[in-house]
């Protein structure tokens, strides 16, 4: 992503960007979805109707997504199926990860380091985020 920022940099001016991390999401989405309001001043009533409205975490039950489709205008049916969803997405995270998955991300890790290495010193050096909220994202200060 470095390379990609730093073209950007050339056309635009650093306060123009807003560098938003997964991981704050996952923490605390309505303060990153807030953060960003700010940053594009836009006033908090203008706020999306689906703004309370917890995410399907990576769902790919295809059963659960067609009755959602089938039936979107049923706001109650689709609330309660994006909580099978998010249920469905937890009972997952219990399962163990195999020893292949667990070896494809130890070799996906070690190849990525040193480039996750450079952004964080070039958002860093770019003052494109705060250092002090990027030190609990593992893949980037590791």
């Amino acid at each position: 992503y470095e390379k990609q920022i730093f073209n950007y940099l050339e056309y635009f001016h650093p306060n123009q960007f807003k560098i938003i991390f997964y991981d704050h999401i996952k923490i605390d989405q309505k303060k990153v979805l807030h953060s960003l309001y700010d940053f594009l001043n836009i006033r908090a009533e203008k706020k999306p109707f689906f703004y309370n409205i917890m995410p399907k975490l990576n769902s790919r039950n295809r059963i659960l997504l067609n009755l959602e489709r089938k039936y979107s205008s049923n706001k109650i049916l689709v609330k309660g199926l994006q909580l099978l969803h998010n249920m469905f997405y937890f009972m997952n995270l219990s399962k163990k990860i195999s020893p292949d998955e667990l070896e494809t991300r130890i070799i996906l890790s070690k190849f990525y380091k040193p480039h996750n290495l450079r952004l964080k010193k070039f958002l860093i050096k770019e003052e494109l985020v705060d250092i002090n909220s990027i030190h609990n994202i593992t893949w980037l200060c590791d």
